[in-house]
């Protein structure tokens, strides 16, 4: 059996090489940070999604069940759905190191390897205009999601005392980060503090038809952040990649993957279209619609057979 490098520590990478131990494939995983990193990223997982890694990890304790999300629009809250089953928020510092301090490894072949991306956003070949930023604000009792005009921005319970900020904000509309905390202060009436951000990202990325280069994650599929699927698709992904690559058929990675998440893409090309654009007004009305919300919301997050 051949040899798997995977290149990228985050959610997927980790989860992939779990997988092919399991199956008795040997991989190495290479991440250019040292764990424990700070990760960009809201750190809201679907319930199935909890379960999962906690039928082949040992999880971390310290979490936050989700019961409800609110969406706001320019500071005010227009919808509420609840969710059933919960979500779960776990800190993406505490969870990727907990993951890779588990990996287990077999004997590897560096000369008979074959190469899986993991490495996100930053293996993106076109870079987008949207910026990425984590940090803190007041505390939150469920998962609230703020819009507004050429930003995004959720906020996740993550302590008693404040809660966890991920801000998604177009790069044109600001020079520094105390020029991008009044706008947000002043488009969505919130008070932030800003800890990380990231390079540039595009929202509608996946590989041409043409590409052939095996890839898990954001670094096949980056999803706009207001659907909820990037920790979702990483997992989901990384599983379908260990299945073809212990059956011998990664060739067919590409088509299998189109199919398996057609509806992934599907609600990112239309969220990316609608959003942020002279149709923004119909994204509004969407989100302030608590029943079509909740309907869409548990459709696109049903899990994949």
């Amino acid at each position: 059996m051949t040899s798997v490098l995977i290149e990228g520590g985050g959610l997927a990478g980790q989860v992939l090489h779990r997988e092919l131990y399991l199956k008795g494939i040997a991989s190495r995983l290479v991440e250019k940070t040292a764990f424990p990193r700070e990760k960009v990223c809201g750190g809201c997982l679907q319930w199935d999604s909890w379960e999962y890694l906690n039928s082949i990890f040992a999880l971390p304790k310290d979490i936050r069940i989700i019961r409800t999300i609110a969406h706001f629009w320019k500071g005010k809250q227009i919808s509420r759905i609840t969710l059933s089953p919960p979500m779960v928020y776990v800190s993406r510092y505490i969870l990727d190191e907990t993951l890779n301090q588990q990996q287990q490894t077999l004997d590897f072949d560096p000369n008979h390897a074959v190469r899986v991306l993991a490495s996100g956003i930053s293996s993106q070949k076109n870079k987008g205009d949207w910026l990425g930023f984590q940090g803190c604000s007041r505390p939150v009792d469920e998962l609230e999601m703020h819009y507004g005009r050429s930003v995004y921005l959720g906020l996740s319970p993550a302590s008693d005392t404040q809660s966890h900020m991920a801000l998604i904000v177009k790069k044109s509309f600001f020079q520094n980060t105390e020029q991008l905390k009044n706008y947000v202060h002043d488009e969505l009436r919130l008070d932030i503090e800003i800890s990380k951000g990231t390079q540039s990202i595009s929202y509608d990325f996946f590989p041409s038809r043409s590409s052939q280069e095996l890839a898990v994650g954001d670094a096949m599929l980056a999803t706009q952040p207001f659907l909820g699927l990037g920790m979702k698709h990483a997992i989901q992904s990384a599983r379908l990649m260990a299945d073809l690559i212990a059956s011998d058929k990664t060739d067919d990675y590409h088509a299998v993957h189109k199919k398996v998440f057609r509806k992934y893409h599907l609600a990112n090309r239309i969220s990316g279209r609608i959003y942020d654009s002279s149709f923004q007004s119909l994204f509004r009305l969407f989100v302030g619609n608590s029943l079509l919300v909740s309907k869409t919301y548990h459709w696109l997050h049903k899990t994949h057979p």
